[in-house]
């Protein structure tokens, strides 16, 4: 209510609400699955199956109240991060938002990056920075200035942090893979 109209907000709400339900129907076959099945491991199951079955395993886990609590909070510094670096590349190119606007071009290009696309987003990334803009009466060349500052913003600390958990997981020694089975 707080932006104009235009047709493709409502074609992002309509993604985001089957994307919504897509999520909750995968939770629910995982625990599902997981209840049926047993969970001893079996030598001559395949790699993917393998890892299916771990996936479907850990999404099956309930999240409890202290899981919930640390990944909300998490998530909501990292919503926050982004915003005030938002603001700030905004402002470097000359563009003046309020703090509603922030949030509301945070949550289009974050939300529509989850859409599948080209490798690094290069594209949609631009294209929901200039609309969402647009939509404030940002200049089309300053709103594509701002996408592209702000990709290579947060696509270097990604990039570096990423690589950096990357080196330290393979430096770490391995687990034992084999649980051993329960006891009866």
């Amino acid at each position: 209510p707080f932006v104009t109209e235009d047709p493709w907000l409502d074609r992002i709400v309509v993604g985001g609400l089957a994307g919504l339900g897509a999520l909750a129907l995968v939770l629910l076959f995982a625990r599902q699955y997981t209840a049926r099945r047993s969970r001893e491991r079996r030598v001559h199951r395949g790699f993917l199956r393998r890892v299916a079955r771990d996936t479907a395993e850990g999404l099956a886990v309930p999240l409890g109240p202290r899981r919930a609590a640390r990944a909300a909070l998490l998530s909501g510094c990292v919503w926050v991060a982004w915003g005030i670096a938002a603001w700030l590349v905004a402002r470097s190119v000359g563009v003046e938002l309020s703090v509603l606007q922030t949030a509301f071009v945070a949550a289009v290009m974050n939300l529509g990056v989850a859409i599948p696309s080209s490798p690094g987003f290069i594209g949609t990334y631009q294209w929901l920075a200039v609309a969402s803009l647009g939509l404030f009466d940002v200049v089309r060349e300053d709103a594509l200035a701002f996408a592209i500052l702000m990709q290579a913003v947060w696509y270097m600390p990604t990039t570096l942090v990423g690589g950096g958990l990357l080196v330290a997981r393979a430096a770490r020694p391995r687990r034992a893979r084999a649980r051993p089975a329960p006891t009866r």
